[in-house]
């Protein structure tokens, strides 16, 4: 029997708020993570994983927000985020304004994150990342170590970066 996705979580933040300080991203990471992960088979394993995954994504979000660039046509604008749950995995979307610049920087940091050989490319550009510090790094890293691909889609004026992380 398969079981439809469900909502868990869904939480709307002001983006000028949430840009206020780096430390909100771990904060609303560890919230998002332990609601969402709290009934399930392992919540503090999930909790982590949920935690770790969704806070490099946020600060990705804090680094290249845009919310100082102009406003929106209705309200100040917003950071997304929803959490839903099948049986075998909890599903990410962070979604927020992003004009071309902030695209760009979401599309740059996460680009070939589907390539074929992205484990070894991972490996190989390890040393390099340790003397330098690069956006795309954690990104290469969850999906070349954890399988874990953030997956980038655009929509209007809107960028949003989705997560599927195995449940049980």
């Amino acid at each position: 029997m398969t079981v439809a996705p469900s909502q868990v979580i869904s939480l709307r933040l002001a983006l000028a708020g949430f840009a206020e300080s780096w430390s909100h991203c771990g904060a609303v990471a560890d919230y998002v993570a332990r609601y969402a992960a709290s009934d399930r088979f392992d919540p503090e394993g999930l909790t982590t994983r949920l935690s770790s995954f969704l806070n490099e994504v946020l600060e990705l979000i804090y680094a290249n927000h845009g919310a100082d660039r102009g406003g929106a046509k209705e309200g100040p604008p917003v950071l997304a985020i929803d959490v839903t749950r099948e049986e075998s995995a909890l599903h990410v979307a962070c979604a927020l304004p992003a004009d071309d610049a902030v695209a760009s920087a979401f599309e740059r940091a996460l680009a070939g994150l589907d390539d074929p050989d992205l484990r070894s490319r991972y490996r190989d550009g390890f040393d390099a990342g340790l003397d330098e510090a690069r956006v795309e790094a954690p990104f290469l890293e969850m999906a070349g170590v954890h399988g874990i691909a953030p997956v980038l889609n655009r929509s209007g004026d809107h960028v949003v970066v989705r997560l599927t992380i195995p449940a049980e």
